[in-house]
């Protein structure tokens, strides 16, 4: 029962976050930087995006840590539902 429960909350947590970034990104390419819709979304998404965005190398003006991100949760919620269920 508790591993189901725990298995749940990732599953939650793993597309509550991949939501957030998903709107983060469309955010970026049609708002003004000071909506305050984004920046609240660049504060709750950027604790999980920065440690990312520190592993990936500078690629130009393109940031891949929001897809790294993005891909890494499904890897974790998939995993992890496979160890706990």
């Amino acid at each position: 029962m508790t591993l189901l429960l725990l298995a749940a909350f990732i599953n939650l947590f793993s597309t509550v976050f991949n939501a957030l970034i998903i709107t983060r990104i469309l955010l970026t390419m049609v708002a003004r930087p000071t909506n305050r819709l984004l920046i609240g979304l660049v504060n709750i998404t950027e604790p999980l995006l920065a440690p990312v965005r520190r592993l990936l190398p500078q690629n130009g003006q393109f940031d891949f840590s929001p897809a790294a991100t993005v891909i890494g949760l499904y890897f974790f919620d998939y995993l992890a539902n496979s160890l706990l269920t």
